[in-house]
């Protein structure tokens, strides 16, 4: 299989709750407020099988993506980058103008898709209060922002 192959972003439900934070803990990413997000979060599929996860809080005009993993044995097939086109479109249909994001491990797969470095404080207060900025994600977590009404999804 590969990332040409039709994929969907389906809601997550309470019995996807176990997988996700399997998932996310086997990636180093945070899942302890999950439960309290499930209604956030997003199962990649193709067809039957489940290629990855992710998210997006939406507070009004401003996204923030999280949790975006491959699951193992689809990585380096390009489903990530069809991942996040999928998330972004749903936070543009959503009147998302700007995505915000921390990670750890990625800014160089997500600077490829356009999204740039930022000062953490310069992000608007709705993401800043968030569990992920305030809580989950440590201080020296790159900070990035992709504008998306600048881009074309």
């Amino acid at each position: 299989m590969n990332s040409s192959t039709s994929l969907e972003l389906i809601p997550a439900s309470n019995r996807d709750i176990r997988f996700i934070k399997y998932l996310l803990g086997e990636n180093g990413l945070p899942y302890d407020d999950i439960t309290d997000n499930l209604q956030h979060m997003f199962l990649a599929k193709t067809g039957s099988e489940i290629v990855g996860i992710t998210g997006m809080e939406i507070y009004g005009r401003y996204g923030l993506l999280r949790s975006l993993v491959s699951v193992k044995k689809y990585r380096g097939a390009g489903y990530g980058k069809t991942i996040t086109g999928k998330i972004l479109k749903h936070a543009a249909d959503s009147g998302v103008g700007a995505v915000y994001l921390l990670t750890t491990t990625a800014a160089g797969f997500f600077e490829k898709l356009g999204f740039k470095y930022i000062d953490r404080s310069s992000v608007p207060e709705p993401i800043a209060t968030t569990g992920e900025f305030t809580q989950l994600c440590p201080e020296s977590a790159d900070c990035m922002m992709l504008d998306l009404t600048k881009q074309i999804i």
